[in-house]
């Protein structure tokens, strides 16, 4: 039987262990660069054909520009299958949404909502108050249905961007690594 001290201690040690892991989410200790690099290396690492790792990529990516946080890793995966594209890659893709991106594109994705469904002039969410959660629960389809809509033309220009990026990036680490062969 444990005593209080020693669950205190196991307590607090899981503890340290989520804080830094959401701390390296937030900021990896590697570097952004190096962390951007290292998701490529193992991209190209994948098994599967270079078309399949690049949908993939490009589906994490586009379904992360969706308003449905909690569920990209699951929009994702069913988006690569229906492409065909590599499920892990998917999830990898999901990583271009971040604490660092969300707010551009929640707030890109909600202007353009705003715009495409003509509720420019009579815009009942002010963003000078207080956003809050109580707020979002209040007011659901008055901010989710605008940043619903206007995410769908940023998914659809996302999802090519991603595409080519992700098969780049994979012919110019084949190449290195042809090179390093020689």
């Amino acid at each position: 039987m444990m005593d209080w001290q020693e669950k205190l201690s196991n307590f607090s040690a899981g503890c340290r262990t989520f804080l830094a892991g959401c701390r390296q989410w937030i900021w990896p200790s590697m570097g952004w660069r190096r962390f951007i690099r290292y998701q490529f290396i193992k991209l190209s690492r994948m098994t599967g054909g270079k078309k399949s790792i690049a949908k993939g990529f490009a589906s994490g990516a586009a379904v992360s520009f969706t308003p449905f946080i909690g569920l990209h890793f699951i929009f994702a995966g069913l988006l690569a299958k229906v492409l065909r594209g590599n499920i892990v890659a998917a999830m990898i893709g999901t990583a271009v949404g971040n604490p660092w991106t969300f707010p551009f594109i929640w707030f890109a994705s909600y202007r353009l909502g705003l715009s495409i469904l003509d509720w420019d002039k009579h815009d009942d969410y002010d963003f000078d108050q207080e956003l809050s959660i109580t707020t979002l629960l209040s007011n659901p389809l008055d901010i989710f249905l605008p940043m619903l809509i206007g995410s769908l033309p940023l998914v659809l220009i996302v999802w090519p961007i991603a595409y080519y990026i992700g098969l780049r990036g994979l012919n110019l680490q084949q190449k290195n690594r042809k090179k390093i062969a020689k």
